[in-house]
């Protein structure tokens, strides 16, 4: 087993408005048959990390675009990318797009541990500025980020189990989407499409699937599940502010295939709570 460390930083005698412009790649690999591909060509003040620990890993990262403007110039990089992946077999790919006028830049962290046989795998896209993806990962799971806009936080956590699947696409100002999966064979999908909504997902057990559209302002949305086969949609419509959903969901006494739908998609200021603990229970909600 050898150890392999190369570190690149382009340094270009290059002021603008007294701002120094690089890109800085720092690559770590212990074990056989990784892989790291970093592409940082296509602009300026980038910051990649990748550490892999062990076997058949794959890294990819692509940053674009040009240095933050003004102050506090390199201290805050256009884009940044941390990569830590540990075990056998885990694919992490990353492509950042910053915007040169927003300050700071994107930063994305991928935690990934995957065993022999598990396909572990986190996907992250971002352009803009100031959005923030953090995926942990530990076992057989797939994460998918997309976040495009200014100031929009991603955080997805799956572990204690395997093949839970989370999908989070966020697309305006200051939206919140937190997802935690601990179980198996779970699904997630989050989509964010107006400005400073937030969304939480906890899914404990086996089976669940969780929904989540909100294109309104502020909208806040919780969904729990936990036991086996809960099954929770929530929609929020564009035009629409300050509604509120909270969806609980557990087998209680019973086997779960519980059901929820709610829909905030014609007036503000809405309030809806469910709350299911047996089986087979189906819910509706209209506002």
């Amino acid at each position: 087993m050898s150890k392999h460390l190369f570190t690149t930083v382009s340094t270009v005698a290059l002021f603008f408005a007294g701002q120094a412009m690089a890109n800085d790649s720092m690559i770590d690999q212990l074990g056989s048959l990784n892989t790291a591909v970093v592409n940082q060509t296509g602009g300026t003040e980038g910051v990649s990390d990748i550490d892999q620990d062990g076997d058949n890993h794959f890294a990819n990262v692509t940053q674009i675009d040009d240095p933050n403007v003004g102050i506090p110039g390199f201290n805050t990089p256009s884009n940044n990318s941390t990569i830590d992946q540990d075990g056998d077999g885990a694919s992490a790919t990353v492509t950042q797009t910053g915007n040169p006028f927003g300050v700071p830049g994107n930063d994305s962290s991928i935690i990934q541990t995957s065993g022999a046989g598990d396909i572990t795998d986190a996907m992250v896209s971002q352009t803009g500025a100031n959005n923030d993806s953090d995926v942990v990962q530990d076992g057989g799971q797939q994460a998918i980020v997309s976040q495009t806009g200014e100031s929009n936080f991603s955080t997805v956590n799956q572990g204690g189990g395997s093949l839970n699947l989370a999908n989070v696409l966020q697309d305006g100002l200051s939206n919140s989407s937190d997802v935690l999966q601990s179980g198996d064979d779970n699904t997630s999908f989050v989509t964010q499409d107006g400005d400073d909504n937030i969304s939480t997902i906890s899914q404990t057990d086996v089976g669940h699937s969780a929904n989540v559209t909100q294109s309104g302002l502020m909208g806040m949305s919780t969904i729990t599940q936990t036991g086996t086969s809960q099954s929770a949609t929530l929609m929020q419509g564009a035009g629409q502010t300050n509604n509120t959903s909270t969806i609980t969901q557990s087998d209680g006494s019973g086997t779960g295939s519980n059901s929820a739908m709610v829909s905030q998609m014609a007036s503000s200021f809405n309030t809806s709570t469910v709350t299911q603990a047996g089986t087979g229970n189906m819910a509706t909600v209209s506002q």
